[in-house]
């Protein structure tokens, strides 16, 4: 199952800060009738939080700054040993993303444009 939750807001006219946070817990059986084998396995639950901040330097230019925690969930097939059970060493990937850019309109909003750093 997931959760997901997320609350924004303004500063003031300029700033606004949005924060979010999800939780994730993955289980699943593994039935393997061929070695009339029935098997459970479940990741410990994962939370990702999120934070932004934004700054509108006026009605056409936003630059903005985002942190936050992400996973990765191994595939079904890379859950499997060769003989067919479950293997309880894979485990999800984690990183931590960081992104700064800036979003712009020209010519009375008839040309859009963004750009972005990451890592």
């Amino acid at each position: 199952y997931n959760i997901f939750s997320q609350i924004r807001t303004l500063l003031s006219k300029q700033f606004e800060i949005q924060a979010g946070l999800n939780y994730n817990k993955t289980a699943f059986e593994l039935e393997n009738y061929n070695l009339s084998l029935n098997q459970q396995y479940s990741y410990d639950g994962i939370l990702s939080p999120q934070l932004s901040l934004l700054f509108k330097t006026s009605k056409e230019r936003t630059l903005y700054f985002s942190a936050s925690r992400g996973f990765s969930l191994p595939a079904t097939e890379e859950t499997l040993t060769s003989n067919g059970t479950i293997n309880p060493d894979i485990k999800p990937e984690n990183g931590y993303n960081f992104e700064a850019g800036g979003k712009f309109y020209f010519f009375n909003k008839k040309l859009y444009t963004e750009f972005a750093v990451y890592r």
